[in-house]
């Protein structure tokens, strides 16, 4: 790589690191048209198709939480949590599309 292109990109990467927490506060929960629309029709649907597939990944995961002693974290971090986004969530809310 060239110098210039490695001072870049540590430029950058500085930049990024110190600007993410004021990006994170600055954020504002709007519902609109097409945060609605969205998640009509992209991410509740998703959420439908990823519910079984987080069912298989806990069953995977399942007997090795047991030997670590952590299935309630598993089950929540896998099931749970895909369920409450999916079922639970008002419509338009935690979309990433605004």
């Amino acid at each position: 790589m060239s110098k210039n292109f490695k001072k870049a990109l540590i430029t950058l990467i500085i930049f990024s690191l110190i600007l993410t927490p004021a990006i994170s506060f600055a954020a504002t929960e709007e519902i609109n048209a097409i945060s609605i629309t969205s998640d009509i029709l992209i991410f509740r649907p998703a959420g439908i198709a990823l519910v079984p597939v987080t069912a298989v990944l806990f069953i995977v995961a399942y007997p090795f939480s047991l030997i670590g002693n952590n299935t309630e974290k598993v089950y929540e971090a896998l099931i749970a949590e895909n369920l409450r986004y999916t079922f639970q969530r008002p419509l338009g809310e935690d979309v990433p599309i605004k």
